[in-house]
């Protein structure tokens, strides 16, 4: 049975919307609730099988079909992980990074040439506890979404600026993710090859350009089964 992880602000009828569940098959599965329907941020709770998902981004979906390639994806800081949808098992982990080192061109320059007088280059603003500084931190902890496409043609590649290497695609805020990247500075959050710049503030850099060739082949492949959209799960253990 999959799982979800409580986040801040989740409620018990919010969380059987987001799945298109019912409160009481939600409540059904998980017993130990039905005495208190108290949850806490960090608490995993049973989904029910069956229904519709209802991605982050808004879009319904159909029910996985069992025997077709449907992934959802989780980034932790340090690797990004593709799951299979139905049994978690992970069909591919790759090396990634969110935030600016110390002493990264990018940090460098904001200090140098954008007079940023909050920022050190001696700092390491990869860690979860600098989500809020803007243009440099890492994408901040929540759910976003990945719209699939027949071809997944990059968003974004090195003929844009630096830093973008091989190429990516923008992720699908939530409610709270709009208003991170509004406050944030930032123009959007991407998932994409971080090309050799050693950070990346706001989004998910692969390092390897050849992976995100291969993050490619497998999103055009649940594309090709049916799968509209993928669920990007960003939790720093």
């Amino acid at each position: 049975m999959p799982t979800y992880k409580i986040k801040k602000n989740d409620t018990l009828s919010g969380i059987a919307a987001k799945y298109g569940v019912t409160l009481s098959a939600l409540l059904k599965a998980n017993p130990k609730l039905n005495k208190t329907n108290l949850i806490r941020t960090g608490q995993q709770i049973n989904i029910p099988a069956g229904g519709k998902v209802l991605e982050p981004s808004g879009v319904t979906q159909k029910t996985p079909d069992q025997k077709a390639v449907w992934v959802k994806m989780k980034f932790n800081g340090k690797t990004l992980s593709i799951l299979s949808y139905k049994t978690d098992r992970v069909i591919l982990a790759v090396s990634a990074i969110s935030g600016l080192p110390a002493h990264s061109r990018r940090l460098s320059d904001l200090i140098t040439k954008e007079k940023r007088t909050d920022l050190d280059l001696n700092k390491d603003y990869t860690g979860s506890d600098s989500q809020d500084v803007k243009d440099a931190g890492p994408i901040p902890e929540d759910d976003y979404s990945l719209t699939l496409t027949k071809t997944m043609s990059f968003q974004k590649t090195s003929a844009d600026g630096q830093g973008w290497g091989a190429g990516g695609w923008r992720l699908n805020e939530d409610l709270s993710g709009r208003w991170d990247n509004l406050f944030g500075g930032r123009s959007g959050f991407f998932l994409h090859h971080d090309g050799g710049q050693r950070g990346t503030g706001g989004c998910i850099g692969m390092k390897s350009g050849t992976d995100i060739e291969r993050i490619k082949k497998i999103l055009i492949e649940a594309h090709k089964n049916g799968q509209e959209s993928v669920n990007v799960e960003v939790d720093y253990d």
